[in-house]
């Protein structure tokens, strides 16, 4: 917010350094709970694989990605956003001041743009294995995708 320089919302993509167990995560941590602590709202972003998720109270469910939207105003209630490898990314809102409508982020849309501009199909090795590898289905799904688009032989 310009007039007071308050933070209203703080938007982070994790970062192996934040998954990771020592002391990237740690600091990690600390600045979510004091988010957590705040009227600050936090979108987080998990678009990692690898290391354990982050902490979300109720939330059993297992999947390999993961958005986290919680606003200030409604805690300990949050959103949470759970996809696989084969799905779309789900659109999520951005909360914004009280009395600011919602933008509703497509990030699957900002994804395949900068998929297209960077020209990723030519510059990944789609034959080697990913890192983590893939479990059995996901690798079934995407051997598939890719033969069809014909980047696998």
């Amino acid at each position: 917010e310009t007039e007071t320089k308050k933070v209203v919302t703080v938007i982070e993509v994790l970062s192996p350094t934040n998954k990771r167990p020592g002391k990237g995560r740690e600091m990690y941590e600390l600045k979510r709970e004091n988010i957590f602590c705040s009227r600050t709202h936090l979108v987080e972003i998990d678009l990692l694989r690898s290391y354990q998720p982050m902490p979300v109270f109720g939330n059993d469910i297992e999947a390999s990605y993961r958005i986290l939207v919680s606003r200030g105003n409604q805690r300990p209630l949050a959103d949470l956003y759970l996809f696989n490898l084969p799905d779309i990314i789900p659109a999520f809102p951005l909360p914004l001041r009280a009395g600011d409508a919602e933008v509703i982020v497509d990030l699957q849309g900002l994804v395949n743009g900068v998929y297209d501009r960077a020209a990723y199909d030519f510059r990944i090795d789609y034959t080697a294995t990913p890192v983590p590898p893939l479990s059995e289905t996901d690798a079934t799904w995407a051997d598939a995708l890719l033969r069809d688009k014909g980047l696998r032989g």
